[in-house]
């Protein structure tokens, strides 16, 4: 809004939004305190920034890249570290105002920290080389038409693109506005420095004005498209909201709609019915099929003989995993897809050992006291005692670590708590948190990294890449828009699916294509207890396999909050979840399946064969136990398996007790019910 009131365009000078204006004319300096990303220090830093697109810019069929070099020096007289922070603008064109395309006048793309700079001539300077994938810089058009039936994608719009070094937006977008020739005449709160903002003509080589192939395909090799068109409250019959638009301020911005009524054609979605690419309006619950044809589907094989200890740190596609597969039955699989902890069933035929404990709900630490493990032969093990109840969550909380706007310091927090979960013999942690800042108010801000997507993501991909080092599994959460605390089990977000796709989503994104490490990112997350609009996340295809799954290339471990739609357990698995979060009680065979998971909301009563003749549903339940395995075999949990790993059944002393006091109850049973025979017959003796 800052950018468009220096250009007096879009009513950005209105009395809507105003807070603490003068006047009431709205006004950046009366209105701002603290830009993002801006920071204080005891000493002064000069930076220089390079650029030539010629060279930066790298781009593929759908990639492009660029790389911003950058000259800091410490100008002060304490030695000191700071950030460096890199920003994009992109033009605002006609296009976008008639599609509905809204830009932000500045956004981060990437950053980077520098060493301790000292005083000293030799040590004072040090040159920076900021790599950012432009696909953040990228516009999702959900009205473009990809004339295959489908529409929206991702769009570059031809025209100028602006970047700059800054402490924070607002001084990087003012070096942005000094570049057009712009200063404080112009209305600006101070001049900034166009020789740290450069620019970059972009003329799309297609047809059109807009490039919607670059980023029209997923670094997965998918073809984009909307997927979650149910988030936006305007794609229902009824009343219609008007959303914000950097196009006209004063007659878009926000008003309370305090009196909305669900369509009718949103009713089914409330309830739970399924909506996914061949039925997005969910008419219906999932229907199980009952003759298809399952014969090329694999079930408790005995042609192979893989185990899982064998598939240590493998590929997601090696071909070993459909023979480890083939030797689990469907009813252990059914039951196994719907328990994702913190215990997990055991899988005979594949030796995976029934565990305990095997994951943590914290974030920056591991909430695990020592002796929570249940094997007193363990290394790790500790008696009851003073120290038993140590555990390791002593870091700053999220927003502290963002902050720091240090990408090395946050890949060291992963790496000390992977030691903490080798210590304790923990693979997987529900955490960190990954959810945006939508406001200030929001619950749990302070396990949540920031209101930016790209910063967010950073931090939590440098945190989950660390971890995984050592062997810990990091599953952020909650996947994603629990924008609150109070009644977030089934709050609804509506929004555009531009927005959900550029911030919320962006951060979960960034942090699973992990272009930095070869897109070997995040391999678990935790859903979130909101839904998609009307539909529950947990239940949402488009979000948990369109997106995650088939955009993203997302393989790992998809855990639900806790319990949550339990009654929706068929549309969970085929939504794309590997199972609940069942820490209060999990089925511990087939025989407590039904009971454990209870009634569902459409009326299928649960069965370990109830999907005996649906081969969709099978393939389903087959991925989903996979990608529980798959990111098991990449945790710390194989150093428990070896090739002698066995399951061994031992007497130990409180079995003893426990048989005699079963032996003991039944010899005292039958020999009360002996002598109540006995007292009957001779009472009834006496009556004669």
């Amino acid at each position: 809004r800052y950018f468009d009131s220096i250009y007096h365009q879009g009513n950005a000078k209105s009395d809507a939004g105003v807070y603490a204006s003068k006047n009431n004319v709205w006004n950046y300096t009366d209105e701002v305190a603290y830009g993002f990303g801006y920071g204080l220090s005891y000493t002064d830093f000069d930076f220089e920034l390079t650029f030539d697109p010629a060279t930066d810019i790298v781009q593929t069929a759908h990639e492009m890249y660029a790389t911003f070099h950058v000259k800091v020096t410490n100008n002060g007289n304490v030695p000191g570290k700071t950030s460096v922070q890199i920003y994009g603008q992109a033009p605002y064109t006609t296009y976008d105002k008639q599609h509905l395309v809204e830009k932000s006048a500045i956004q981060l793309l990437g950053f980077e920290k520098t060493r301790t700079l000292g005083t000293e001539t030799s040590n004072k300077s040090q040159e920076i080389d900021v790599k950012v994938d432009l696909q953040n810089l990228a516009s999702y058009d959900n009205t473009f038409d990809n004339g295959d039936g489908t529409k929206g994608t991702y769009i570059l719009d031809e025209g100028t693109y602006y970047f700059s070094v800054g402490n924070g937006a607002h001084d990087a977008l003012n070096n942005v506005l000094a570049l057009q020739k712009k200063k404080v005449a112009d209305g600006m709160d101070y001049d900034g420095e166009a020789a740290l903002a450069k620019s970059w003509n972009y003329d799309y080589a297609g047809t059109g004005t807009v490039d919607y192939t670059t980023f029209g395909t997923s670094k997965n090799n998918q073809k984009v498209s909307n997927q979650i068109s149910y988030i936006d409250w305007n794609n229902f019959g009824g009343q219609k909201i008007t959303y914000l638009s950097r196009n006209d301020w004063k007659s878009t911005y926000p008003t309370d709609h305090r009196d909305l009524t669900a369509p009718a054609d949103m009713i089914p979605l409330l309830n739970g019915k399924i909506a996914d690419a061949s039925d997005p309006t969910g008419k219906t619950y999932y229907t199980i099929k009952t003759n298809d044809d399952v014969s090329k589907i694999q079930w408790d094989s005995t042609k192979t003989s893989y185990k899982f200890y064998e598939m240590v740190l493998s590929d997601w596609d090696d071909y070993r995993w459909n023979d480890v597969l083939s030797q689990i039955n469907l009813a252990e699989a059914t039951v196994f897809a719907s328990n994702a902890g913190p215990s997990f069933n055991e899988l005979t035929a594949i030796e995976f050992i029934k565990l305990a404990g095997a994951t943590d709900n914290a974030g920056n630490g591991i909430v695990f006291d020592l002796k929570a493990t249940k094997d007193p032969k363990a290394p790790w093990s500790i008696l009851e005692g003073d120290d038993s109840n140590w555990n390791g969550q002593v870091f700053g909380c999220a927003p502290l670590v963002a902050s720091s706007f240090n990408p090395e310091l946050m890949h060291e927090l992963g790496n000390f708590v992977g030691n903490e979960a080798l210590f304790v013999g923990l693979p997987i942690v529900w955490g960190p948190g990954l959810n945006t800042h939508r406001h200030a108010y929001n619950g749990r801000n302070g396990e949540y990294y920031s209101e930016d997507p790209v910063l967010s993501s950073i931090c939590a991909l440098e945190f989950a890449v660390a971890a995984r080092d050592k062997g810990l599994i990091a599953s952020p959460k909650h996947f994603v828009f629990n924008d609150q605390e109070t009644n977030r089990q089934g709050v609804s977000p509506f929004m555009t699916e531009q927005r959900a796709r550029e911030i919320e989503l962006r951060a979960y994104q960034n942090a699973v294509e992990a272009v930095e490490y070869d897109g070997k990112g995040l391999i678990g997350l935790m859903t979130s207890f909101s839904k998609v609009g009307p539909v529950e996340v947990t239940n949402s295809w488009g979000m948990l396999t369109g997106i995650l799954q088939n955009e993203w290339g997302f393989h790992g471990y998809a855990v639900t909050d806790i319990s949550d739609d339990k009654d929706l357990y068929t549309g969970m698995v085929y939504a794309g979840c590997t199972g609940y979060d069942l820490r209060f009680g999990n089925p511990t065979s087939t025989d407590d399946f039904a009971q454990k998971i209870g009634s569902q909301a459409d009326d299928i009563t649960l069965s370990t064969d109830m999907f005996k003749g649906d081969a969709t549903m099978q393939n389903t339940i087959k991925n989903s136990v996979k990608r529980t395995l798959w990111s098991f075999a990449q945790s710390n949990l194989m150093n428990r398996y070896s090739a002698s790993t066995q399951k061994v059944w031992r007497m130990t002393s409180w079995r003893i007790m426990y048989y005699t006091a079963i032996g003991v109850t039944a010899v005292l049973t039958v020999a009360a019910a002996a002598m109540y025979v006995v007292v009957a017959v001779k009472s009834k003796k006496e009556d004669k």
